[in-house]
């Protein structure tokens, strides 16, 4: 990202320009209902004006700050933001990562015709709150304490207690769970449990032994370099 532009919007330029096929997921789901009341487009124009520097800031904003540096710049209606999402107005749905927002790339396979790339804003540190969530310091981020451990547990609805969250035991889902049998399953699809490299090449039969026919005979006892051993080679297959 870059903070005085959008880079995203740059992206796609680039892609389009050669003539991909561009598939933008840039909003949180939460976002969705306030979209639906708002008829004259003021939002989408207000988000459009953004730079990533002023994303990145609202994203670990309060919500008293996004309701004063951005929706009050628009000069948005009460009606427009109530009801309003708890995460939207904290400034944590700023990324287009959410689940319903990735079932959005059943487009691109069911695209044809040109190749499909899909630019998804994120977060970085999704998911860690006050730890790391929109911050650079997650690149370094180590530990989380108790608190915000148990603040991701019940964000991700992991089923471990408090006494777990202070412990950090392992988790593993049960053998019939959904995500147990997702895993079962593409590792089938991906031939076993052991990585392994399936070669399906077929080795290449080179015939030339005619081109190499004089340097095998050698240089008559004259020094030659490596360079013009190579033009030599050249020459022979250029005339060939």
């Amino acid at each position: 990202m870059r903070g005085n532009g959008q880079i995203i919007q740059e992206l796609e330029s680039a892609f389009r320009g050669a003539r991909w096929n561009v598939i933008k997921v840039l909003w949180g789901s939460e976002w969705d209902p306030i979209f639906e009341r708002d008829t004259e487009g003021l939002l989408v124009k207000r988000m459009g004006e953004l730079v990533d520097g002023e994303y990145q800031k609202l994203v670990v904003s309060s919500g008293a700050y996004v309701r004063e540096h951005f929706f009050a710049v628009i000069r948005v209606c009460s009606s427009l933001l109530n009801p309003c999402p708890m995460r939207v107005c904290g400034g944590c749905a700023w990324a287009g990562t959410t689940a319903q927002g990735l079932c959005r790339i059943q487009a691109a396979v069911e695209h044809k015709g040109s190749p499909t790339v899909i630019l998804a804003r994120t977060i970085k540190g999704y998911g860690l709150g006050e730890a790391g969530e929109g911050k650079n310091v997650t690149h370094q981020q180590k530990k989380l304490n108790e608190d915000e451990l148990r603040e991701f547990r019940s964000r991700f609805g992991i089923p471990l207690n408090d006494e777990d969250c202070i412990e950090v035991p392992f988790y593993r889902p049960p053998e019939d769970s959904v995500e147990i049998q997702y895993l079962r399953a593409r590792r089938e699809a991906l031939g076993g449990y052991v990585p392994k490299r399936s070669v399906r090449t077929k080795p290449l039969a080179a015939d030339h032994d005619e081109l190499f026919k004089e340097f095998h005979e050698g240089s008559d006892g004259r020094e030659v370099s490596t360079t013009m051993a190579f033009v030599g080679m050249l020459s022979q297959d250029a005339e060939g």
